[in-house]
């Protein structure tokens, strides 16, 4: 080694190990991440009788933690989650509160899949529906409509009320 740095100088040795050092730190591009790495679950409610997207009025919970994600929200038609990405079943009570009745669970079996999306932004989980099931007090019927959970704005879940 000392013989090493004795031919290419102490110097040179230094700018070398700074280079390395702040290398990873250096994006390739000027502008950084520009891809989004937001994967969400993207759903959308229609009327069962008008087959046509309907908005409600809803309060929108997380299973197995107590994050309220909307609480008697009005007008809602469309509604974004995100999926866990430590397990392979994320679950959502969904409580409508103008109708008096049980609230509905929303439950999505799935499997995560890590990709690089690029130097600068690194990865992210993407995930597919395997199945998704819900109860039916309010909710009357559910259709799969893209298995693929990505960072595109494409609907995944319609819920018929």
């Amino acid at each position: 080694m000392e013989l090493f740095l004795k031919k290419i100088g102490y110097k040179s040795a230094t700018i070398w190990l700074l280079l390395l050092i702040t290398l990873p730190f250096v994006s390739c591009t000027e502008e950084g991440c520009q891809e989004s790495r937001i994967v969400k679950v993207n759903t959308r409610f229609f009327d069962k009788e008008a087959n046509e997207p309907t908005a409600v009025t809803l309060t929108l919970k997380g299973v197995d933690n107590d994050s309220l994600l909307l609480k008697a929200a009005q007008r809602v038609s469309v509604f974004e989650v995100f999926l866990k990405q430590d397990t392979t079943f994320t679950a959502y009570v969904l409580s409508f509160p103008a109708d008096d009745v049980d609230n509905d669970t929303l439950f999505i079996r799935h499997t995560n899949k890590q990709k690089v999306i690029s130097m600068e932004c690194g990865c992210a989980t993407f995930s597919t529906i395997d199945t998704v099931y819900c109860t039916k007090h309010t909710v009357d019927s559910l259709v799969l409509i893209h298995k693929a959970i990505g960072t595109s704005d494409e609907e995944n879940i319609r819920i018929y009320l």
